[in-house]
């Protein structure tokens, strides 16, 4: 019997609650499962060498294009390990801050659902412990007004969604991890915070900090034109103060260690931690940036301590914070970027462009190690399109190719191609879950 229960929004507070068993399909169960504790005593008799090579290669979760069937891969044998259909279609595809779970945002729908890679690492005081199981779709469901942008940092993510302003409906944070995933419907979201207005805007966590947007409630644009600093209290946020420099048009953001960089029509804002104090300056658009092109998509990574500043259709830009400077990445001239994704270490940016090629390049000097034409042999002519996966555990990459209806392996360390996994739908959207550095004890199964 199916149990139904409505989460929504109202005068700031976000209710959660359990949804309906899914019936099976081809390829696998897609039953939601309740989330049960966590096993925490491994079994009798095994060996303390074996490690089960599944925990250590991780899986891949890959979208189904156009449907809502979603796929987890099982990287050590290549082959589709279970098949899930989601309430509807998602939009976008995350992983979780650990990379236990996959985060689908189904944003016409004003939702995100879940789903367990499976694979997971515990902490037992001496020594790490690995755990492997089938993946689930989980019972859970997070609800708010058309969810878009989603950031991670440290051990968080904060969902944005960005409200309707033609139905009064502000836009509003949720704040989770995976320990709150783990906790099930009732600790879902650790914190939440409702904004004055409707946006198209984002939000960056920093432990107990939260940057977000902010634009004045008169203002007939949907986009932000601030950034404010705001500080956890338990489950809600107090706002600290709001930064003077102005950011028009503010699109896009990311986090490392010391900085939060966002994307404005003039160039970027950086906003600066050095423990609870919080600076802000901006960085101009370089005098070379073609008229009309803007930052618009920021990433990077831990290890990198600059960002790579993305504008349409295919300018790349590094934005280093410490010099103040944005400077030309040169890539591939007159080629329109299709996907993109930064190596683990932070050592490789991997673009792909319209005519389907990859390009691999060095972060470090941005030499290109590597063009590798036709990784697409069939490049899709519009949306959606392929997509790249990072692993956190191996010097490897996954495309997508939906018309090919297959992944390839990228191997980073040669730059050049791998083994493909043909596959019987066509993937758009995947990202890797596992764990990052598997440990050296052994791996149970449950």
């Amino acid at each position: 019997m199916d149990m139904v229960s409505t989460l929504n929004w109202r005068n700031g507070a976000l209710a959660l609650a359990c949804a309906a068993a899914l019936t099976a399909c081809g390829g696998g169960s897609n039953n939601v499962v309740e989330i049960t504790p966590e096993p925490t005593q491994p079994g009798d008799g095994e060996d303390p060498h074996d490690h089960d090579p599944v925990a250590a290669a991780g899986r891949l979760i890959a979208l189904e294009a156009n449907s809502a069937q979603v796929h987890a891969i099982d990287l050590e044998h290549g082959s589709v390990l279970q098949t899930f259909t989601s309430d509807h279609a998602s939009s976008a595809l995350y992983a979780s801050p650990g990379q236990r779970y996959a985060v689908l945002l189904q944003r016409n729908q004003n939702q995100a659902q879940f789903i367990d890679g499976g694979v997971w690492q515990e902490d037992h005081g001496d020594h790490l412990h690995d755990y492997t199981q089938a993946p689930a779709l989980l019972n859970l469901r997070l609800t708010g007004v058309r969810p878009t942008h989603y950031e991670t940092h440290g051990t968080h993510a904060a969902l944005f969604f960005d409200g309707d302003a033609s139905s009064g409906d502000k836009a509003s944070i949720a704040l989770f991890s995976d320990a709150s995933i783990a906790a099930g419907q009732a600790g879902l979201v650790e914190a939440s915070h409702t904004l004055g207005s409707a946006m198209h805007g984002t939000a960056e966590p920093r432990g107990d900090w939260l940057l977000t947007t902010w634009k004045p409630v008169d203002s007939t644009s949907t986009t932000p034109t601030h950034v404010e600093l705001h500080h956890r209290h338990g489950d809600h946020f107090h706002m600290e103060k709001r930064f003077e420099q102005e950011c028009p048009g503010l699109h896009g953001s990311y986090s490392n260690v010391r900085y939060s960089v966002f994307g404005c029509t003039d160039g970027v804002l950086v906003v600066e931690q050095n423990g609870d104090n919080f600076t802000a300056r901006k960085v101009a658009n370089p005098a070379s940036m073609p008229a009309g092109v803007r930052i618009g998509t920021i990433t990077g990574n831990p290890h990198y301590d600059k960002f790579v500043g993305i504008a349409s259709p295919g300018w790349l830009y590094e934005i280093d914070p410490e010099a103040g400077t944005i400077t030309t990445i040169n890539w591939a001239e007159g080629r329109t970027r299709r996907a993109h994704a930064i190596d683990a270490e932070g050592d490789n940016l991997l673009v792909l462009d319209d005519l389907g090629s990859l390009h691999i390049l060095d972060m470090h000097s941005w030499g290109k190690r590597a063009e590798i034409t036709s990784a697409i042999a069939h490049m899709p002519s519009a949306a959606p399109f392929p997509s790249i996966a990072v692993s956190q555990a191996a010097e490897t990459a996954w495309l997508s190719d939906p018309n090919g209806q297959r992944l390839t392996s990228i191997d980073l360390h040669a730059a050049k191609l791998g083994e493909h996994i043909a596959l019987n739908f066509s993937p758009t959207s995947i990202v890797w879950l596992g764990i990052s550095e598997p440990s050296a004890d052994h791996a149970h199964d449950h």
